[in-house]
């Protein structure tokens, strides 16, 4: 009996760290769609904050002001940015895009722009080589 106890303090304990750590980043993020006129689609109860609807809808703009929409789930893009790219292509690109999204890319890659098309490729932590600027006169 006292293990259960402990064990389910412990997970309450894990569970508000947790909530609290900013430097969680959770795999998914929850976004609102894009806004539609009303003509497509019915207005909806307003609302101020996610906390205002109901289940799981989110409080989202609308062509109604503020309504609750059902989210869109999206992987959240990986760490990191894309490398710089000299984008001084002079010809027609001939190759074609490997990727659209971080998640369709293994592990820690990204899906970035390279040359003309985009790949999945390693991120670095300075996309730009040249992002200090020394000043002639010194």
């Amino acid at each position: 009996m006292r293990c259960l106890i402990s064990l389910a303090l412990g997970l309450l304990a894990l569970k508000a760290v947790l909530a609290q750590d900013p430097t969680f980043i959770s795999p998914v993020q929850v976004m609102c769609p894009e806004r539609s006129s009303s003509k497509e689609m019915p207005c909806t109860p307003a609302c101020l904050t996610d906390e205002d609807c109901l289940g799981n809808t989110k409080c989202c703009p609308s062509a109604c002001g503020l309504s609750c929409r059902t989210p869109i789930i999206e992987a959240a893009p990986k760490a990191g940015s894309c490398p710089w790219v000299d984008n001084q292509i002079s010809q027609l690109c001939q190759e074609e895009d490997h990727c659209s999204h971080d998640s369709e890319c293994d592990g820690d890659k990204k899906c970035c722009m390279s040359d003309c098309a985009r790949k999945c490729l390693d991120p670095v932590q300075d996309p730009y080589p040249f992002s200090t600027v020394e000043s002639p006169l010194q």
